[in-house]
């Protein structure tokens, strides 16, 4: 397994703009030359970028061919013995090595500095190379009088790419015969493949995500556990946390890959459960790189509407609101019963017109022209004495 940054600036499907030039990762039989698996993106030489190069060259290739227009089947699958790799600092690292160990193969380290020790994959890597178009490819500085600028000439985008490198997989370096031995990669391939034992195959890829997820201590409470801004709870943890106790500490584990899920490793016996994200629409296949740009476009977005400008200005204009509610308050002896003769409610506050006296119109719909007296005789009334009577 080796990786290279190819020479040639892709642009987007989408948007039309120019990306930069991926990196191309290439895992070849070193018996028959036929290649294994490969992967293209845009993020360096990392843990991850190799454990993902790694599953997909284990696994049965048909589910990725589904809709591709191919003349030949892509016949590579099964693990290997033996894999050979650089010195590079992943490939160095105990996670790296505890997966050489999950997958039970060899993990042999090529020298420094002699890159023939496999040059087999350093060979086809370059083969690879050579296939790519004019347009679009960087030159070296110095050998051209104008210097052409590759993100102006670009014009393959990234999906294009991806499916020709795989027809040049499936289709081309398979039937290239080899001057020296006259043999096809495909035939030494398949001739391998029935002299050896069938290959072994991988059930479940949740343990290589444990061990090259990226491991974090996080607090598991009520609401569950928070990674990266996005809340992970399910029974499974709803469970562990009423066995253990309200609130605890443990590991948590993260495919950068797919944000839809975590792992989280139980304090007693070390054993790992899956917990999902609550936003699954969200989170779902999201990659940790995908996210960290959308909070950073939200970021700019927000300083932009000066977001925090108008936030500060709120709150001190609700600190002086609250002061002079303080400052114009009157103390009385029985609060209580002048705020229910009063009738204080919350609509009085935001709807004056719904107080019990009625507004202005309603007090003025009788007019004191309109009022009018009656004459009328005062009466005459005869007046009486009371007397003492005496008992």
């Amino acid at each position: 397994m080796d990786h290279t940054l190819l020479d040639l600036w892709v642009i987007d499907d989408r948007l039309g703009i120019p990306l930069g030039r991926p990196t191309l990762t290439l895992l070849v039989c070193t018996y028959s030359g036929y290649i294994n698996g490969f992967y293209i993106s845009f993020e360096g030489e990392s843990l991850a970028r190799m454990l993902r190069s790694i599953k997909i060259a284990v696994q049965p290739k048909e589910p990725l061919l589904v809709g591709t227009k191919l003349d030949n089947p892509w016949h590579a699958c099964g693990l290997w013995e033996t894999l050979v790799v650089d010195n590079a600092k992943a490939c160095h690292s105990e996670t790296f090595k505890q997966v050489g160990i999950e997958l039970s193969m060899d993990i042999e380290y090529c020298p420094v500095r002699q890159p023939w020790f496999k040059p087999v994959v350093e060979r086809y890597i370059g083969e690879a190379c050579r296939q790519l178009p004019v347009p679009g490819r960087p030159q070296r500085p110095g050998r051209h009088p104008e210097p052409i600028d590759p993100q102006k000439t670009a014009c393959v985008t990234f999906s294009d790419l991806c499916k020709c490198i795989l027809k040049w997989v499936v289709d081309v370096h398979p039937f290239m015969i080899n001057e020296r031995t006259l043999t096809r990669p495909v035939d030494l391939f398949l001739e391998g493949v029935d002299k050896c034992p069938a290959p072994a195959f991988v059930e479940s890829f949740a343990n290589l995500d444990v061990l090259a997820g990226v491991a974090k201590t996080v607090t598991v409470d009520h609401s569950g556990i928070v990674r990266e801004w996005l809340q992970y709870a399910n029974s499974d943890l709803r469970v562990l946390r009423q066995s253990i106790g309200t609130k605890f500490k443990t590991l948590c584990k993260l495919d950068p890959y797919d944000l839809g899920h975590i792992f989280v490793q139980d304090p007693r016996d070390a054993t790992w459960i899956k917990v999902s994200a609550k936003d699954q629409e969200y989170a779902s296949g999201l990659t940790l790189t995908q996210h960290r740009l959308i909070r950073a476009a939200a970021k700019e977005r927000l300083s932009h509407a000066n977001a925090d400008t108008v936030l500060r200005r709120a709150r001190l204009e609700l600190q002086e609101q609250w002061a002079h509610a303080v400052r114009s308050g009157k103390r009385v002896k029985d609060a209580r019963s002048a705020a229910l003769s009063e009738e204080q409610n919350s609509l009085h506050v935001f709807d004056p017109r719904s107080r019990s006296g009625g507004n202005a119109t309603e007090r003025s719909l009788i007019v004191e022209e309109n009022v009018r007296s009656v004459p009328q005789s005062i009466p005459t009334f005869e007046t009486f004495r009371v007397r003492n009577i005496k008992t």
